[in-house]
């Protein structure tokens, strides 16, 4: 399993890095968990990446704010 950086995905989804923390924060307080080091940082996988874009996708098309 690959982990990536939260700047890179936050590069790769054409987001600010702090967007990225407000996004993740939102998942996990429905219940999706990330993988944190032994600091508590966020460390996220190919599988995260899918379901922040997900995320992202359904934000923009519904025209709801968050």
């Amino acid at each position: 399993m690959t982990f990536h950086a939260p700047e890179d995905i936050a590069t790769v989804l054409n987001i600010k890095p702090s967007t990225l923390r407000k996004y993740s924060l939102l998942l996990e307080q429905s219940g999706y968990l990330f993988k944190k080091n032994a600091q508590g940082h966020r460390w996220y996988t190919d599988t995260d990446l899918m379901a922040l874009r997900k995320f992202i996708t359904l934000k923009d098309s519904s025209g709801m704010t968050l």
